[in-house]
């Protein structure tokens, strides 16, 4: 069985995109973990089942198969990428799982503070934050502003004030658009308006339809849907890939099949909707937590807390400068929303303007947990922070 391994994975090199799939390393760390010398029938097993993968893989390259399962959701799959996932996933899984190192697509993580340009439709503001010092832009295909990013980016850099490498720009695939073949259409399209060869970070908005219960459906989408944004990595369209809104059942389940896992989770984040069981659950699997509305929208009273105003006196500082700190402390990097001068400026230089929250600070701070979101895109589309009824399965 060694010799026969050692067939499958030459046969394995030869075939384009298998590096990049994530197949190789997995095997390779296989070969290399004592299951594979102490388990000799399983291995016999698994090198057959590889051996007759790659002759389907020589010879349809090009086929693509139809998912019975995702009949109803018109899911289409690559059939290499279904082959690759099913030989990875399905027979290497239960013995791989120690042995395997997942490749990553950490080329590009964000800089500190980063600027929510949902409801930002206005080139001119986007590009004063960039003059600013902004040089993190969080957008997505719903918000229908790629092509006011496009413009404020293609002035600051035209005036050579600014160049394409400088700037990080996160985009995000919507829910509507969930699946293969619609997700790497709605990447493609979102380059196309924001005039970029490639985007730092591609996120999936959301894990699932619109409140949508039915869980095969939606795992279906999901798989399809990460499996074009891993394609998107290995193109160079994405130099990183991630998601949103996923809850802890989510992420294991794309760490169970992914070849390249998500590097980042952005949720909606702030004292009153902490997400403490996340956040730990994605600090284990080494994602980066981020926040959209850190500030609870400016609603829910949040930045007149006594406690937020409280602190905020003593160092000098705003409420919504210490809600910032809080997240950069605790190692979450916030995504606030801001269109004046003022607020950009204030929000950009949290760091050097406000000095560390003490301990009693954080703990006060910790108990403003109220688990409640802000969202009303939580509500409508049944997102963290919810009951678990009306949640996406």
């Amino acid at each position: 069985w060694p010799f026969a391994m050692h067939i499958v994975l030459r046969s394995l090199e030869a075939m384009p995109g298998a590096e990049c799939s994530g197949t190789l390393p997995r095997l390779r760390a296989y070969r290399s973990s004592r299951v594979f010398t102490r388990q000799p029938a399983l291995v016999v097993v698994i090198v057959g089942v590889g051996l007759v993968l790659c002759q389907l893989l020589s010879i349809s390259q090009a086929c693509v198969l139809r998912s019975p399962s995702a009949e109803s959701s018109g899911l289409l799959m690559p059939r290499r990428d279904m082959i690759w996932q099913s030989f990875v996933s399905v027979a290497l899984a239960p013995t791989v799982a120690a042995a395997s190192s997942l490749p990553q697509a950490t080329a590009s993580l964000p800089p500190i503070v980063g600027l929510g340009t949902g409801g930002l439709k206005v080139a001119t503001t986007i590009a004063l934050a960039l003059r600013l010092g902004y040089r993190f832009l969080d957008t997505a295909a719903f918000y229908g502003n790629e092509a006011a990013i496009k413009e404020a980016i293609r002035s600051e850099v035209v005036a050579g004030r600014l160049r394409r490498e400088d700037v990080h720009v996160t985009t995000k695939v919507w829910w509507s658009e969930l699946g293969h073949e619609k997700t790497a259409a709605s990447l493609e399209a979102s380059l196309q308006r924001l005039g970029l060869d490639y985007v730092d970070l591609a996120l999936v908005h959301w894990p699932g339809r619109w409140l949508s219960q039915n869980r095969q459906e939606n795992a279906e989408l999901r798989f399809g849907t990460w499996l074009a944004l891993e394609a998107a990595a290995c193109s160079g369209k994405a130099k990183a890939i991630g998601v949103s809104n996923f809850r802890e059942c989510h992420l294991e389940e794309t760490f169970g099949y992914c070849s390249i896992p998500p590097v980042v989770n952005q949720v909606e984040l702030h004292p009153y909707n902490q997400h403490r069981a996340l956040v730990r659950a994605c600090r284990d699997r080494g994602v980066q937590v981020e926040a959209y509305s850190p500030l609870a929208a400016g609603g829910m009273g949040l930045l007149q807390e006594p406690v937020l105003v409280d602190i905020a006196q003593r160092k000098g500082a705003t409420p919504a400068q210490i809600v910032l700190r809080w997240l950069l402390q605790g190692g979450v990097v916030p995504i606030p929303k801001a269109s004046s001068e003022k607020r950009l400026l204030e929000n950009l230089s949290v760091q050097e303007s406000v000095g560390p929250l003490t301990p009693p600070e954080l703990s006060a701070i910790d108990a403003l947990e109220r688990a409640q979101p802000c969202d009303p895109s939580a509500a409508l589309l049944g997102g963290i922070g919810l009951t678990d009824s009306r949640r996406i399965a």
